[in-house]
């Protein structure tokens, strides 16, 4: 029975986690399993030390909302821009035809 390469034997353990084939070839970014999360946080606790690490993960945490929140603002001024400017556009549009309408039905005036 020929051998697989390793590189078919690599990509068939990323593609499957936990036993269930995820049907990609890459890993997503923070796509972290509970194993990786306990390491973490051990490597964390040596690194920081048991008595700050509380007020650590809650500036984390405070951090990664205010982040959340900023990129969620933004992402609604984009959209109300783009709608304003479509409607904008959709006006301007209407108020032309309807000057072009005005204007060729309008009978020529008669000189005097």
């Amino acid at each position: 029975m020929p051998q697989k390469p390793l590189t078919a034997i690599w990509r068939q353990a990323i593609d499957i986690r936990d036993g269930k084939p995820t049907g990609r070839r890459g890993m997503d970014m923070l796509d972290i399993g509970m194993t990786e999360l306990i390491v973490i946080a051990i490597v964390a606790l040596f690194v920081v030390g048991p008595k700050r690490l509380p007020d650590l993960a809650r500036s984390l945490g405070k951090g990664f909302q205010e982040f959340k929140k900023a990129a969620e603002d933004m992402a609604d001024s984009i959209k109300k821009d783009i709608n304003t400017d479509e409607i904008k556009k959709e006006m301007n549009d209407f108020k032309d035809s309807m000057t072009d309408k005005n204007h060729n039905d309008t009978p020529p005036a008669s000189p005097h």
